[in-house]
């Protein structure tokens, strides 16, 4: 059987923590299938230092940006309360810089990668290397479900499952992306197990897998296009804005209040598919790096919006407003996560 791009980064990974840690290190591959636990590890891996040994969950994964780590560190410790008590987090990556590695730290979540560089730590454990360069080895295998136009239709999948029985045009067209892009997402779901064609008819499978690799993805690979810009708002003004007229969504901390109930928002995201200047005046805004609202490129199709008729009730899909939460990292924003989870994605990935 051909291994995962994640089995590929652990092996190489652990191999190179052994060399330059002096550490021992056991890996157990934790199976997934389609009924099993909702959140999984790729791995179990004990740490031997010092006659001691040190019990972690593992997720697998490239990240290049604080935006995925933030994600990875809360699906992680999600993993923890759910099913492994007293083991700690271990992201485990291609390659990290010393500037994520520094904010790892932060976060308190352990890693290694495929160089050698770690952060370990544990009662009694301490590791912190960085800076040993890239290795000719640090190469993952590219996967067309995880490029840009990949998770746009991943995106429209998930959204829609019963899209997977449509042709490629309405896919296509559905998801926003060029024709020829179809057949090789659907392709590479299928090589890594999120796609089965049945006697009848193709069916996703492994769901609750599928939305956190698409919301890894997500973040390290689309978001970035979408043309983040930071502004200052007049939070009464911003939220009195006619968002139908001005082809917004709400994203975020606002989508999440409007679909539980649950949250006050302090930070506003926006996803925007009209003219930016009309919400800018709508709002008072002004440019600021560190400023309260972020503004996106919409990337969807209207037909994915529940309440795209409402101009007061304009919060993107569920499961984008999901992942916007859940990249944050906050404990108030993955409390918002987890009600949008059981109440709306649960029912369609868990089933």
């Amino acid at each position: 059987m051909q291994r995962t791009a994640e089995q590929a980064i652990i092996e190489q990974a652990t191999l190179a923590a052994e060399r330059r840690l002096g550490v021992g290190i056991r890996v157990r591959k934790e199976p997934r299938t389609a009924r099993h636990h909702a959140f999984e590890p790729d791995a179990v891996v004990e740490v031997t230092a010092d006659g001691h040994t040190h019990r972690f969950v593992a997720e697998a994964k490239a990240t290049d940006r604080i935006e995925t780590l933030a994600y990875a560190n809360a699906q992680l410790r999600r993993t923890i309360e759910h099913g492994f008590p007293g083991y700690r987090p271990l992201l485990i990556a291609p390659y990290m810089t010393r500037a994520l590695a520094g904010h790892c730290r932060k976060l308190k979540l352990p890693f290694i990668d495929m160089a050698g560089n770690a952060y370990l730590e544990a009662p009694g454990l301490f590791i912190y290397t960085t800076g040993e360069p890239r290795a000719d080895t640090v190469r993952t295998q590219a996967h067309r479900a995880t490029t840009a136009a990949g998770v746009r239709v991943v995106f429209a999948l998930l959204c829609r499952p019963e899209l997977i029985q449509a042709n490629y045009r309405e896919l296509a067209l559905v998801a926003g992306v060029a024709l020829g892009t179809v057949g090789g997402v659907l392709d590479d779901l299928q090589a890594r197990g999120f796609l089965r064609n049945g006697k009848r008819a193709p069916h996703l499978r492994n769901m609750r897998q599928l939305v956190n690799d698409w919301i890894t993805h997500y973040a390290a690979t689309l978001r970035p296009k979408l043309h983040p810009r930071r502004f200052q708002c007049e939070p009464a003004l911003l939220l009195a804005a006619d968002f139908k007229h001005l082809h917004a969504y709400w994203g975020g901390e606002i989508a999440g209040q409007q679909l539980t109930g649950y949250l006050k928002p302090e930070h506003y995201l926006i996803y925007l598919a009209g003219p930016l200047n009309p919400l800018l005046a709508q709002g008072h805004m002004r440019l600021a790096d560190d400023g309260n609202t972020e503004i996106l490129d919409a990337f969807w199709p209207e037909a994915l919006i529940v309440n795209a008729d409402h101009p007061k009730q304009r919060a993107v899909p569920p499961l984008l407003a999901y992942a916007d939460l859940m990249i944050t990292g906050e404990g108030r924003n993955l409390e918002t996560a987890k009600l949008i989870y059981d109440k709306f994605l649960a029912p369609v990935f868990d089933a």
